[in-house]
């Protein structure tokens, strides 16, 4: 009777401790105006989306994108403002590019994130821009790079609207971060994902729903933000071994195994299309810092996986380093407001770079 009257008084005190918790966690949750944590980082993405879009009144995206039932999102077409340009495809600059190849005029396209957009720089001041104007002479220089996407919405943004182009060199600027985008259903917006099936990959969540439709759930009231029966602490304890898991990148990481997989649906796309496709691995500024391990691990993964599918690859760790080092040094990326993206300066580092690896793979001729 006593030992059992000791569990009891036990499960209560735990009971009692855990509740205290809870308040506690939903008390600064709220306090400090944020939307609760997640075990599935899409879901909180998610839930942060439509916290701020209601509180906004609005379903729509940033200005700069409009909704993609594929990929999620693209870049809004023909913007004309200060500084960026974008013509009738979305694309980067004023450009109006032909699906016609003009004779006698080779061809690159690039696709990326915002490190090959070129997040707040000037048009002329991407490293495709510099590539162009610099060391391509007489080519075409496409930029169907997009900010906020992974490498999964990059190759099927190439297999739905660049491989029409027909380029002689197709370009994927991986930037290491990147990594981790292509397990999410959710980021900037809802995006599709690929799962590992077998030996292959399946598409998920796609065709993407508009914004519109998603803000109208919310609004009323078939989904919700943190339905208050879900546990705060439980959610921030597992979201917090969520964040903890993901760190370690290796050969086994659910992360590496649908890049492998990307990897080689790009290659096959752009060989099938006759042109030659170049994986180019983008640092992140803490990496050329301070030689980020796990970066570094991702670097050796995807040059090993190149090799494997003889895929032309250059990693621009070690070309950016020996500038930032350099006499006298250049200043690689912008002040911290900028998040991490390249300096104009860091850009044409990448277009020489890349100018020097198309010489040695002998794609100029």
């Amino acid at each position: 009777m006593k030992a059992a009257k000791g569990i009891c008084f036990v499960a209560v005190a735990l009971l009692l401790v855990f509740l205290g918790g809870e308040c506690a966690a939903r008390a600064i949750l709220r306090w400090q105006g944020k939307t609760p944590p997640h075990p599935d980082e899409s879901v909180e993405l998610e839930w942060r989306w439509a916290a701020r879009h209601l509180a906004a009144g609005s379903a729509l995206l940033p200005s700069d994108l409009v909704h993609d039932s594929l990929t999620g999102w693209t870049v809004r077409p023909s913007i004309d403002r200060f500084g960026l340009r974008t013509n009738r495809e979305g694309m980067r600059g004023a450009a109006e590019i032909p699906r016609a190849r003009v004779p006698g005029k080779r061809r690159v396209l690039f696709l990326g994130d915002s490190y090959t957009f070129g997040h707040e720089i000037g048009d002329d001041e991407t490293y495709p821009h510099y590539l162009a104007t610099r060391h391509l002479g007489g080519w075409e220089v496409l930029n169907m790079g997009v900010p906020g996407f992974g490498t999964d919405q990059q190759i099927l943004r190439y297999e739905s609207a660049g491989r029409g182009y027909g380029a002689d060199v197709v370009v994927l600027g991986f930037f290491v971060r990147d990594y981790s985008r292509n397990l999410l259903r959710f980021r900037d917006y809802a995006k599709p994902r690929f799962l590992v099936d077998g030996a292959a990959l399946r598409l998920d969540g796609s065709p993407v729903p508009s914004p519109e439709w998603l803000y109208a759930e919310y609004e009323e009231g078939r989904r919700r933000i943190a339905p208050w029966w879900r546990s705060r602490l439980l959610d921030g304890a597992r979201a917090g071994l969520r964040a903890w898991g993901t760190r370690t990148i290796d050969e086994d990481a659910p992360g590496w195994r649908v890049l492998a997989l990307l990897m080689e649906r790009f290659a096959t796309a752009v060989r099938a299309d006759g042109a030659t496709p170049v994986w180019l691995i983008i640092p992140s500024e803490e990496s050329l810092a301070d030689g980020d391990h796990r970066f570094a691990v991702l670097a050796e993964l995807c040059a090993r996986r190149a090799r494997e599918l003889a895929l032309p690859c250059l990693s621009l760790a070690e070309g950016l380093r020996r500038s930032l080092h350099g006499t006298p040094p250049v200043q690689i990326h912008r002040d911290s407001s900028a998040g991490g993206h390249m300096a104009p300066s860091g850009n044409a580092v990448i277009a020489a770079e890349i100018a020097r690896f198309f010489a040695e793979q002998g794609l100029l001729r």
